[in-house]
């Protein structure tokens, strides 16, 4: 199932209705996917399904919409503690339409081993 098929049918996002639902439209998401020669970037069956940083896993992720952006955070977990330690700081990354995500790096470091939040695991975000 294409991603922009599966966002309108799942349910799972009850968010994509109304207006907003009018923003990312089929034609406005294909669109996104073209580059600047008018030709796709890459195919939708060739992009992975759910969003995944270059050599790392991303879990539990914890929305947010603000700025006019689907703010994302997540834990990141290496899967590698010989080689980038243990624990599991916070990333970010916003995307506007699910397709096309920008990377903000991490935004809540993890503490080492003699400290209490070597392991952050989840929680939740809030605006002032």
């Amino acid at each position: 199932m294409k991603r922009r098929n599966f966002l309108y049918a799942s349910g799972l996002f009850p968010f994509f209705s109304g207006e907003l639902l009018q923003q990312f439209s089929v034609s406005s998401v294909e669109e996104s996917l073209m580059g600047s020669s008018g030709k796709a970037e890459q195919q939708p069956s060739e992009r992975p399904f759910f969003y995944k940083p270059e050599n790392a896993w991303a879990a539990d992720f914890i929305p947010l919409f603000a700025e006019g952006k689907f703010q994302l955070f997540y834990l990141l977990d290496w899967r590698n503690a010989q080689k980038f330690g243990e624990g599991t700081p916070w990333y970010r990354l916003s995307t506007t339409d699910f397709v096309h995500f920008t990377e903000h790096g991490e935004v809540i470091p993890r503490g080492s081993k003699e400290e209490q939040d070597l392991y952050i695991f989840t929680g939740c975000c809030w605006l002032f």
